[in-house]
C-alpha cells in the first residue's frame, strides 16, 4: 500500500466507496469526497471510474475511485484493508442527502457484490453478475496488466446497452490464510448477498434444491460464461506449497485433479442446470502459466511454467454442450479475462456476450409462460421480468 502522498503506484490503486448520496452527480460526489478525505481535489488527481446505485442500500450510491496521490486519511492498510470516514459534525450544506449521522467506507477488498454501472430506466435490463476465481480479486483479476483499464467497467456497459454489471468479491487468497471455508460456504455466501442470481456450479445446484422462487431464479439464468473453470481439476501442486497444512488446503484440494468433489458436481451440475437454450460457454488457456515459487521470502509466479487448467477440464462442464462454445484464447490462466481497450479477445467475448444477452428476454417469456406464468399480455410479462434475466459471467 503506498504511504499518504506517495504517488508510485497509487493511480494503479482502485477504492470501493460505499454510502454516497443517491442523487448527486460525478462531480458533486468528487467535491465530497474530497472534503470527506480533506484532501485538495484537482491536486490528489482523485478520479471516479464508475457510479452506481448501491446493490445493498437502494438509496445510496457506490464508486469506484483511484487517486496519483494517495490522501492522509486512507494511509496505511487500514482495517482488514477498509477505512471508514465519519462525515458526523462537518458541514454538509453542500450535501443534503447525507444527514447528520453518516459514515462512507472506503476498501480495496471489494467484499460482496459491487454495481459498476447503472443502465437507464428506458432499458431492457439484463444482469451480468461477475465471480473471480480462487485466489483472485473481485476488482484486480479483470485488471489489464500495467494499466488502468477494467473492461467489464470501462468497456463492457458502453458496448452492451442495458447491461448492468455486478462483481462478486470473496475471501479467495491462499498465502497466510486461515479460513476453513469450502465451496459449499462460499456458494452459500454468494447466493445469501444477491438473493436473485445463481452463480458457481455449487450456487446453482443449491437453488435446484430450494424452494420455488430459488428455482425461479435458476430459470432466470440466460446463459454462462466459464473462463479456465476446472470441471475436471486444475494443477495444484506449487500452490499447495503456498498453502501448507493451514484450514484453506481442503478448499484447495476441492479443486485439484484427484477431486472427488468436481467428481460429484460433474453429474449434479447438468442435472440442477438443464436447460439446453441456455448456453455455456467455455474460454480455455493455450498457454502454460509460471507456477509458485518463494522469492526472498514472497511468493511469486515465477516458476517452471505448466498448464494450470487443460482443455479437457475447462471444456464440456454439461455433455450436451456444443463444441461450437468452446473457445481457446492464447493466454495464460490469469491472463484470460485481463483485457486491455480494444483486445482482439475481449471483442470475441463481447460477441458471445451480445449473442446471449439480445436472446435473453425472448427466452425468459417463453421460458416463464411454459411453466405456467399467468399474465394477460406479453408485456406485462416483460415488465414483471425487467431487469431479472441473467447472463451470469462466471470466472
Amino acid at each position: 500500500m503506498p504511504s499518504p502522498g506517495d504517488s508510485r503506484n497509487a493511480s494503479s490503486l482502485v477504492y470501493r466507496v460505499s454510502g454516497l448520496p443517491l442523487d448527486s452527480s460525478i462531480e458533486d460526489i468528487g467535491h465530497l469526497l474530497a472534503r470527506a478525505l480533506k484532501t485538495p481535489y484537482k491536486e490528489s488527481g482523485l478520479r471516479i471510474t464508475s457510479l452506481a446505485v448501491d446493490h445493498y442500500q437502494a438509496a445510496r450510491q457506490v464508486a469506484t475511485v483511484s487517486f496519483l496521490q494517495i490522501p492522509p486519511a486512507l494511509s496505511g492498510t487500514g482495517k482488514d484493508n477498509q477505512w471508514p470516514i465519519d462525515l458526523s459534525g462537518e458541514d454538509h450544506s453542500h450535501d443534503p442527502d447525507i444527514g447528520t449521522n453518516h459514515t462512507l467506507v472506503f476498501d480495496t477488498h471489494f467484499h460482496g457484490i459491487t454495481p459498476l454501472n447503472t443502465p437507464k430506466a428506458t432499458d431492457e435490463i439484463t444482469d451480468c453478475l461477475v465471480v473471480c476465481g480462487l485466489g483472485g480479486h473481485a476488482f484486480g483479476s479483470f485488471k489489464e496488466k500495467g494499466g488502468p483499464h477494467m473492461w467489464l467497467r470501462d468497456s463492457l456497459p458502453k458496448d452492451l446497452q442495458g447491461l448492468r454489471v455486478f462483481l462478486y468479491g470473496y475471501d479467495s487468497g491462499l498465502d497466510g490464510s486461515y479460513t476453513n471455508q469450502n465451496v459449499s460456504i462460499i456458494a452459500d455466501n454468494l447466493a445469501n448477498h444477491i438473493n436473485r442470481l445463481g452463480i458457481r456450479y455449487q450456487a446453482i445446484i443449491k437453488l435446484s434444491r430450494g424452494d420455488h422462487s430459488d428455482k425461479a431464479r435458476i430459470r432466470s439464468i440466460a446463459g454462462l460464461l466459464f473462463f479456465g473453470v476446472p470441471n475436471r481439476g486444475m494443477d495444484i501442486q506449487s500452490l499447495q506449497t503456498i498453502v501448507g497444512d493451514n484450514p484453506n488446503r481442503y478448499l484447495l484440494e476441492s479443486v485439484g485433479r484427484s477431486s472427488d468433489f468436481l467428481l460429484e458436481q460433474s453429474v449434479t451440475f447438468p442435472l440442477a442446470f438443464p436447460f439446453k437454450d441456455s448456453p455455456v460457454f467455455s474460454f480455455f488457456e493455450t498457454q502454460t502459466s509460471p507456477t509458485a515459487i518463494q522469492v526472498n521470502g514472497s511468493w511469486k509466479m515465477a516458476g517452471p511454467r505448466a498448464v494450470l487448467v487443460d482443455r479437457s477440464s475447462a471444456t464440456y462442464p454439461r455433455p450436451w454442450d456444443s463444441e461450437s462454445f468452446h473457445e481457446g484464447l492464447n493466454r495464460t490462466h490469469s491472463d484470460l479475462v485481463k483485457f486491455s481497450a480494444g483486445d482482439v479477445d475481449y471483442i470475441r467475448v463481447l460477441s458471445v456476450l451480445r449473442d446471449v444477452t439480445s436472446k435473453a428476454a425472448a427466452l425468459m417469456v417463453s421460458r416463464f409462460l411454459s411453466q405456467g406464468t399467468k399474465q394477460s399480455s406479453l408485456s406485462a410479462l416483460q415488465s414483471t421480468l425487467h431487469g431479472y434475466s441473467q447472463p451470469a459471467t462466471d470466472v
